[in-house]
């Protein structure tokens, strides 16, 4: 079986792990009620993580997958047939192939690689590294102000160029 997390519970855990002191006792409250703590965080990992085989993991990727088909499908009849267009049936059509071929459902059972379960979701990776990059800038005190060619700031009152 695979445990599948949702990433709502690994927030969860930091939020509410960082309260308790080395004995394990609340600090925020003076070491009344101390397991409150405890018993949220089990709650809380109990509704959002769920324990699954490998085969209904699929199952649910598949439909998933197969729901996220409606909306450009819709879309695209809507393009074509209402308004006349052929450009995106095309772009359509090779960004299924691609999705489909990038897709891990087909590179663990057509192509016959051992992929790590729940599947990684590479655009939410992205997502989290470019979001501690802007964090880690603000942190540094980091200037988000554009620069020019020559080195100052873009809205400079003199030309360096002769007219």
């Amino acid at each position: 079986p695979i445990t599948i997390q949702n990433p709502l519970s690994n927030m969860l855990k930091n939020q509410l792990g960082g309260n308790t002191d080395s004995d394990g006792i609340g600090s925020d409250t003076g070491g009344v009620g101390g397991g409150t703590g405890d018993m949220v965080k089990s709650m809380a990992d109990s509704f959002l993580s769920s324990q699954s085989t490998i085969f209904e993991y699929d199952l649910s990727q598949a439909k998933s997958m197969n729901s996220s088909l409606l909306f450009p499908m819709a879309m695209l009849w809507f393009l074509h047939f209402k308004m006349g267009q052929v450009q995106p049936l095309f772009f359509q059509t090779a960004s299924g192939v691609k999705d489909f071929i990038m897709s891990p459902l087909f590179q663990v059972y057509a192509l016959g690689r051992n992929l790590e379960r729940p599947f990684r979701n590479r655009k939410l990776e992205e997502m989290q590294k470019q979001q501690e990059e802007l964090s880690a800038q603000k942190g540094e005190g980091g200037d988000l102000s554009t620069k020019d060619d020559d080195g100052d700031d873009d809205d400079d009152d003199n030309n360096d160029d002769d007219e």
